[in-house]
């Protein structure tokens, strides 16, 4: 964990530290907790805006909230 928090903290990152740091996340499953972790606050968002007057800009939000979790796909 230290070595991948180094990775993020230098200001220039080589192949070689993608290739660590893309490691470490496979290992840790961090991909998957990160996109569950995102469907529930988009989730949230969305039934937050429920309570909030239907008009075009709650629709843009609510497709925004779809479409942020789904461009990772």
């Amino acid at each position: 964990r230290n070595k991948f928090l180094a990775i993020l903290r230098k200001n220039k990152i080589n192949k070689k530290d993608i290739k660590e740091a893309m490691k470490f996340i496979q290992k840790t499953n961090s991909h998957q907790k990160a996109s569950l972790l995102g469907k529930h606050f988009a989730e949230k968002a969305k039934k937050s805006l429920e309570s909030l007057p239907q008009n075009q800009w709650n629709e843009t939000l609510w497709t925004f909230a779809d479409f942020v979790l789904e461009r990772e796909k």
